[in-house]
């Protein structure tokens, strides 16, 4: 731990230099589930003060870092399937923009998620590319999608859904069809 942060500041500044940058709703539901925090505006204005972050209209950016749309979509989806925890998580910068382990039962294998953010048209590359992927073993698939056109373009062998973010902000996943 640096000894000029406090645990949370820490924890923050580490997960901005992961995802690039979040919204203040985003880091409220980290400190809210790690530290009890609710406070996340002062702890994000101290940040600013100290160098450690930046504002950049509504969303707080890690140093010399520039928000990226998908990992924020991906961040979400995780947020989404993950209210009252903070899983495990790896964040890619290639197509597959996060993975994440939620914790199994008693004795069991966590379960695990690859997120892919899908480009309208690209389908078809980011299913190739998911299809390929081996690792985690038995992991299910989630792809975000910007309509619901693209839904019905999306395949994959792996357990899949598709990610769609609705006006009202809340996020509803489509169950995929398995393709052997």
């Amino acid at each position: 731990m640096n000894g000029l942060m406090s645990a949370p500041q820490e924890f923050i500044v580490n997960v901005l230099r992961q995802f690039n940058a979040l919204r203040i709703d985003q880091i409220e539901w980290l400190l809210k589930i790690k530290y009890d925090i609710v406070n996340a505006r002062s702890l994000m204005r101290q940040l600013a003060y100290m160098g450690k972050a930046r504002r950049e209209n509504e969303v707080w950016c890690g140093v010399w870092r520039q928000p990226v749309p998908a990992l924020m979509a991906a961040f979400d989806v995780m947020m989404a399937l993950c209210p009252d925890t903070i899983p495990e998580f790896y964040v890619g910068h290639t197509q597959c923009q996060l993975v994440f382990y939620i914790p199994g039962e008693e004795g069991e294998m966590p379960n695990s998620f690859k997120v892919y953010y899908v480009v309208n048209g690209q389908e078809i590359d980011v299913c190739e590319y998911a299809c390929a992927q081996r690792d985690p073993p038995g992991h299910t698939v989630l792809y975000i999608v910007s309509s619901n056109l693209q839904i019905a373009r999306l395949y994959c062998d792996k357990t899949f859904f598709a990610a769609l973010k609705g006006g009202d902000g809340n996020i509803e996943f489509f169950q995929g069809g398995v393709q052997n």
